[in-house]
């Protein structure tokens, strides 16, 4: 059993009919919430996230966002999982969440979406 597990700490693939929704308002759930503990976003559109709700809690927090469309919430194994990404995915899989939310994004997050960035 990995750390995360071990901890109570899930990780889920999000991905959905994005067309027309509020992907900024999405993202901004996933950056600021304390739901989320981390994230990976290395591919359009979809999310890893790294958190202690279950996949029917978690489903519920994002219905408002998809407004009634097509939505999945799937829990990965990271000790079952193949493909073709930079290292610093198969890191961020492999690493444990931390056990609070950091107070900011990382400074690439901020850049993209447009925040400020975080103080050092």
């Amino acid at each position: 059993m990995d750390s995360d597990k071990q901890n109570g700490v899930y990780t889920y693939f999000i991905y959905g009919a994005y067309d027309g929704m509020n992907l900024m308002a999405l993202g901004q759930y996933i950056v600021d919430s304390a739901d989320i503990l981390s994230f990976w976003n290395h591919l359009p559109v979809l999310y890893a996230v790294k958190t202690r709700l279950s996949a029917l809690d978690l489903t519920q927090k994002l219905r408002p966002f998809f407004d009634g469309r097509f939505f999945i919430v799937a829990e990965i194994d990271s000790s079952n999982m193949n493909g073709w990404m930079p290292r610093e995915a198969w890191d961020w899989f492999k690493t444990p969440a931390p056990t609070v939310k950091p107070s900011s994004p990382p400074s690439w997050v901020a850049d993209i979406l447009g925040l400020p960035k975080p103080q050092s």
